[in-house]
């Protein structure tokens, strides 16, 4: 599974469904500082980051 199908996978299960998190995926996330979270895949850094966030929202905790 690719970087990007992962996070996709996790963003459709906090999102609740893929559309959603296609849309959120595409789109500046004020989480994490106005960027691209599509952006953010280039590096293991921001796909670790990408992760952590998914995980906080959630849970609740931005």
């Amino acid at each position: 599974m690719t970087r990007r199908e992962q996070i996709l996978t996790t963003a459709e299960q906090v999102f609740g469904n893929r559309k959603l998190a296609e849309d959120w995926f595409t789109k500046p996330a004020i989480g994490l500082g106005r960027c691209l979270p599509c952006m953010l895949l280039e590096s293991k850094e921001g796909f670790t980051e990408l992760a952590d966030f998914l995980i906080r929202l959630d849970y609740g905790v931005y």
